[in-house]
């Protein structure tokens, strides 16, 4: 079931996969033959003869598509109204919106039935959604109209180029920006953590911060989990839990807990201006 689901979301990059000895044995080995037969795909019969698949990955596409609409708005609309401009709400804004729009390509896609439109909505969610995580995490001086002029001419490129690309160029937009995006995830959740064990960082940001980074980090070992466990989950909650259930809630969980920490770093360093460049200055202080 899953290796179905990967072969059609990514029929070249597994075909390829596939025909590599070493690859292939992961893939034999992550999603084996006899899964497919104890886990088939999970199916609600709908009224007028539709179907709803993977009923709990709908769910979970349906949370992060609000979620990230609702975010996302509220970043941005702090990031227009806001004067003086704050840096990298601009890029989290669209960072939640995309998120939203990946999700939202999801649920139509993996659960309403496959649809060219919204497997690439998938794609154009998901690497822009991974492209503006880059300047957010930073963070980029997003606050000058030229740099978010910037920004949305790299979103209309990716759009432009699923639109208009092959099926190369589609895989190509959602593997290379999804792991530039992970990367520079990595980064921020490392960085802000860091930076809340200076001293100036009040202790009760200080805990909050390093509490949903903590969590960030639970909701991105389950996404990765689903993959490498999918067998194992399969046979212990059936076909419902598999590696794309997981996949969203996993990211579900990391991405909404950012929210808390962009606002929670925001604050301090309204609070202390200086606080990076004192951090950078003394790396070994100590917290208070």
């Amino acid at each position: 079931m899953s290796a179905q689901f990967a072969q059609s979301f990514l029929p070249l990059f597994i075909s390829r996969a596939q025909r590599q000895p070493f690859l292939g044995h992961v893939l034999t080995t992550l999603f084996p033959n006899y899964i497919q037969e104890i886990c088939p795909l999970p199916v609600i019969q709908l009224q007028g003869g539709r179907q709803l698949r993977w009923p709990t990955v709908a769910v979970a596409c349906l949370c992060g598509c609000v979620l990230g609409l609702l975010s996302g708005g509220h970043m941005l609309r702090r990031a227009m109204t806001r004067s003086p401009r704050e840096k990298g709400f601009f890029s989290w804004g669209f960072t939640f919106l995309w998120y939203g729009v990946m999700c939202l390509g999801g649920l139509f896609h993996h659960c309403l039935g496959p649809s060219p439109f919204f497997y690439k909505t998938d794609i154009i969610g998901t690497a822009c959604f991974s492209l503006s995580i880059i300047p957010a995490s930073i963070p980029a001086n997003d606050t000058s109209n030229a740099a978010r002029l910037l920004l949305l001419a790299i979103y209309g490129g990716v759009v432009f180029s699923a639109v208009t690309g092959s099926q190369a160029v589609l895989e190509v937009l959602y593997t290379g920006p999804m792991v530039l995006g992970a990367v520079a995830g990595a980064w921020f959740l490392w960085s802000v953590s860091t930076e809340a064990a200076v001293s100036q960082t009040s202790q009760v940001a200080r805990k909050r911060i390093w509490k949903w980074s903590a969590v960030a980090v639970m909701g991105t070992l389950m996404a990765a989990g689903g993959i490498v466990g999918d067998k194992w989950l399969c046979l212990l909650f059936g076909s419902n839990f598999s590696l794309l259930f997981w996949a969203f809630f996993g990211c579900n969980v990391t991405v909404f807990v950012c929210f808390p920490i962009v606002l929670l770093h925001a604050c301090e360093q309204v609070k202390n201006p200086n606080l990076a460049s004192e951090q950078v200055k003394n790396p070994n202080l100590k917290q208070s």
